[in-house]
């Protein structure tokens, strides 16, 4: 099972490299902004309820 989830951690990452390759740095900090906010709102729904 781990040699499996290993494999599919770098197919992952070779996808993601796709992705970034034409604007590197535009799309990753646009993706990684996306991820920030997401967590933001989770934390903000989990301390207000």
């Amino acid at each position: 099972m781990g040699d499996s989830l290993g494999l599919d951690i770098l197919k992952f990452i070779k996808y993601t490299n796709k992705i970034f390759s034409a604007e590197p740095r535009r799309n990753l900090s646009s993706f990684l902004n996306l991820q920030y906010f997401q967590k933001n709102n989770l934390l903000e729904c989990v301390t207000n309820n």
